[in-house]
């Protein structure tokens, strides 16, 4: 994929079915933000988007996406998990590639990974690098009414949004005999993302007639280092498929919030300030046992059990700008202290088989979850039993075509800072509160998949139906006069059915064609407050890429991506265009290649979103600064391959549950 050659994972996404990536970053998967990230089969030490930021593309061998996994497998998530398969090397001897990429604006980045393999030691280590910033011009309109007088705010202005990372791994795995094998991973990193804007208010009541003008500067740092390590021990029996895999991972994440406020008069004097910082650690542990049990032919029994331990805590302090005395002075009475913890076993069990042309695998998988949020207001306990019962079929037809269909019930707990009951400030203009009473959001997911080979092509027909009960929503309301509240809240349930349809044409010996499109109907509706709501869209989008070879090893690809307007609880998002163009030369026979990518040609892929309430109404626009130019060279010494067969262990399950 050429057009992401010099990105990160979420650049990978953006030219994927079912995936959708906005200006910031932010991945969302049939319509979700909220999916399980993998790294090789294993956890990720950092959650959704955040994770898949700080992958470099150039170290990604794949990326699957299951959409319905099956029992076996955590059912957090809403829309499925997003697997992350590194580039490793399987043949003898060491070898590596290496990468590095720079462009505007503010682009850079690089990669290493070296391999060695000999005598049942298989060793790796990587590093990688990453930096970006999008500058671009922002605006907002908001109005809040209480009793009667509306009071309404404009702001223009510019500002920034950046993400940077650093990471290192170490790993390897030991065959000490034919039945035993054992693989340990480590990696170490750091990331971080950050906003800085400037903006000028302009405020006004009505009824009455003064207007008065403010100018804002904001900004934001979010990030901290995380290590994680990861130890599985794989025994098989003597029969084949026979095994009991066992595996356990830590992860230790430090991280840090920190915000400044600044409202100054026109003449430069400082009207108001505030600076806010949340620190705090993440602690999660993961344990696993898996027992595989061939009953023969192709039938498996499957059986295991699961736990996951997870703590955290997060201290928030308030300095507020005294304008007497010049200076930030410290407030105790808007500071606190939040503990989180969450305790869940699961057991699970599946059988899969066939019978001739017909492929099965039902599954059922039982958790217990125990969450605790202490807070300076309040302890706030849930405690729930979870049955996630799975389906998965399949039936082969003539000439390799295949109907799959499938059905599974998944979970998505609240974390991080919709949970936190304290208040925190995003400008001067909008607040930000979470709330530790949110319930899980449950999930039930029906899928149904046509595939049909024609040679060097492909056709995918695919319908979906999900429905989400407790749907967590980030909802606004007014604060005080002027102020938006942004919290989050159980609204309601919401209904998404559509179809994906995926076209991969090989028209010419060199040319190849891929289409893609998603059509859905999306419904939400519930309780806000004691108000009824119900919205709903009719959304859709289209991705197209052709890819163009020469026999001088050049390759030209060009793609674009259209995105419908779509619905939320108080509102809607406006549709957007993304152009992307590349260019890779290989030279000496491969072992170097140069990648020059465009980004956005048109200047199209803004954000643009309106929600409005009772007594509220607020729009906000963002175009970042278009289009964005990189040059990626990587170098391939030692005859470097990535492995082309499917990695052992879960990745091997995750294919699996593809087939089904």
């Amino acid at each position: 994929m050429a057009t992401a050659a010099s990105g990160t994972a979420v650049d990978v996404l953006e030219n994927v079915p079912s995936v959708r990536v906005d200006v910031e970053g932010n991945v969302s998967l049939r319509g979700s933000q909220n999916f399980t990230v993998l790294i090789d089969g294993k956890p990720s030490p950092i959650e959704g988007s955040d994770a898949l930021q700080q992958i470099p593309a150039a170290t990604i061998d794949r990326i699957e996406i299951i959409t319905n996994p099956s029992a076996k497998y955590d059912p957090e998530g809403i829309s499925g998990i997003v697997n992350v398969i590194l580039k490793k090397q399987r043949q003898a001897g060491i070898s590596g590639v290496a990468s590095i990429d720079g462009g505007r604006p503010e682009r850079y980045g690089g990669s290493l990974l070296l391999n060695y393999r000999r005598d049942g030691l298989s060793l790796f280590a990587g590093a990688d690098l990453s930096s970006h910033r999008s500058p671009g011009e922002r605006r907002t309109e908001t109005w809040t009414r209480r009793s009667d007088t509306t009071m309404w705010t404009t702001s223009e202005g510019d500002g920034s949004r950046g993400h940077s990372s650093y990471g290192l791994r170490l790993g390897g795995d030991y065959q000490f005999t034919e039945s035993d094998r054992t693989s340990l991973s480590v990696r170490f990193g750091r990331q971080g993302s950050g906003m800085d804007q400037q903006a000028t208010y302009r405020r006004w009541p009505v009824p009455g007639a003064d207007t008065s003008q403010e100018l804002s500067r904001d900004t934001s740092r979010r990030g901290g280092s995380h290590l994680s390590v990861n130890l599985e021990h794989q025994h098989r029996f003597d029969r084949a498929g026979h095994q009991l895999l066992g595996s356990a991972s830590c992860m230790r994440r430090a991280g840090s919030d920190r915000s400044v406020n600044l409202l100054a008069l026109p003449d430069g004097v400082i009207k108001s300030g505030r600076q806010q910082e949340e620190t705090g650690p993440r602690q999660p542990v993961h344990l696993k046992l898996d027992y595989t049990l061939p009953l023969g032919g192709e039938d498996r029994l499957e059986a295991g059990v699961n736990g996951a331990i997870h703590r955290a805590r997060s201290e928030s302090r308030v300095w507020e700008y005294d304008t007497a005395a010049g200076s930030y002075k410290y407030r105790p009475e808007y500071s606190q202290t939040v503990d989180y913890a969450d305790n869940i076993a699961a057991v699970y069990a599946q059988y899969a088989g066939r019978r001739s042309s017909f492929g099965f695998q039902p599954g059922l998988r039982i958790e217990h979850s125990d969450r605790l949020v202490s807070s300076d207001s309040g302890e706030y306990p849930f405690r729930r039993w979870g049955c996630f019962p799975t389906l998965h079929v399949s039936y082969d037809l003539p000439v390799h075509q295949q109907v799959m269909a499938s059905y599974t019930r998944r979970i998505e707990r609240p974390r991080g800072w919709e949970l936190w009951p304290f208040l925190s400030r995003q400008d001067a203009y909008n607040v930000r509160r979470g709330n530790p009473e949110l319930k899980p959001e449950i999930i039930d997911a029906f899928e149904a998949g046509y595939q049909l080979p024609l040679g060097a092509n492909r056709v995918s027909l695919e319908a979906y139906y999900r429905t989400t009960h407790d749907k967590v929503e980030r909802v606004r309301s007014t604060f005080e006069p002027g102020v938006i509240l942004h919290t989050a809240a159980n609204v309601g349930d919401d209904h998404s059915l559509g179809t994906e349809l995926l076209l991969d044409l090989q028209l010419l010996r060199a040319w190849r064609v891929s289409l893609s499109s998603d059509f859905y109907r999306y419904r939400i509706s519930g309780r806000l407050g004691e108000q009824e709501f119900s919205n709903s869209s009719f959304n859709w989008g289209g991705r197209l890429s052709t890819d163009l070879t020469l026999p001088s090893q050049t390759r030209f690809q060009l793609g674009a991506r259209y995105e419908s307007p779509r619905a939320s609880a108080q509102g809607r998002e406006a549709g957007r265009l993304m152009t992307d163009a590349a260019i890779r030369q290989h030279c000496f026979n491969r072992q170097l290649s140069l990648t020059l990518q465009a980004r956005d040609l048109l200047g199209t892929a803004g954000f643009e979103s309106a929600a409005e309430g009772r007594d509220f109404y607020s729009y906000f626009r963002f175009r970042r600064q278009s289009p964005m130019f990189s040059l990626n060279v990587t170098w391939n010494f030692n005859n470097y391959r990535p492995e082309k067969r499917r990695q052992e262990g879960d990745a091997e399950e995750l294919e699996r549950e593809a087939e089904y």
